[in-house]
């Protein structure tokens, strides 16, 4: 491992990963480093057999140039040309290469090659704010809304919970946008969550809604 700081390093290393697809393993190890080094990462590029693998799936730290646009209202951007990679690779597995591989013959079949050298800082504030919020915590909030609470509750509960939890960590956590999402984030998460439950609010999606609940063919119902 090269690097003088766990903001700065290069690592190779064969392992198994769990899972049922190449593509849910390789996003589930995603998750897990995501969440364990409060950094975020988007795909590049899949391979879905070469000459030395069965699979490859490349991604890149979501601070790079990839699809990036600055943000209309405030001219901001997530651009910050970071060069930072992580590659996985499921090696094939023939005679010759078990044959010349203990780690294959082990069952070690997963290659990942992990560049973790940011263009920018990850352990400050303003990086924790360009993270995303994870899938947990998303889940999280909609069983906050299933159980009635408001966007606002739901925050303030949210933040509750998490500073009993994290003892010391508490104001790194409560700035970790993946563990603690914005107020804009929840906002769209309810709105997410209310349309998809109740649909959305305006005339034609009520419309649309009370004829199915009524089963009432076109031009039956008025407003």
């Amino acid at each position: 491992m090269d690097g003088q700081s766990d903001e700065s390093y290069t690592v190779s290393f064969q392992c198994k990963l769990s899972g049922e697809r190449y593509d849910e393993k390789c996003d589930k190890f995603i998750q897990a480093f995501s969440n364990k080094t409060a950094s975020n990462w988007v795909v590049e590029k899949c391979i879905r057999e070469g000459q030395r693998f069965e699979f490859r799936k490349r991604y890149l730290c979501h601070l790079s140039l990839k699809t990036k646009v600055k943000n209309k209202k405030n001219g901001e951007t997530r651009n910050y040309n970071c060069h930072a990679n992580i590659s996985i690779q499921f090696l094939k597995q023939t005679h010759n290469t078990l044959k010349k591989s203990k780690l294959l013959r082990e069952g070690l079949h997963v290659l990942i090659d992990i560049h973790y050298v940011h263009s920018h800082r990850l352990h400050v504030a303003q990086a924790y704010n360009l993270l995303r919020c994870n899938d947990d915590v998303k889940a999280l909030f909609v069983s906050y809304f299933e159980s009635g609470m408001t966007p606002a509750a739901a925050k303030i509960f949210h933040e509750m919970e998490l500073a009993q939890n994290v003892g010391l960590r508490v104001v790194q956590c409560l700035a970790n946008v993946q563990k603690n999402p914005t107020e804009t984030q929840v906002n769209y998460l309810y709105k997410k969550w209310r349309n998809e439950r109740y649909g959305e609010r305006y005339v034609s999606s009520a419309v649309e809604i009370l004829k199915k609940q009524a089963d009432l063919s076109e031009g039956e119902l008025y407003i």
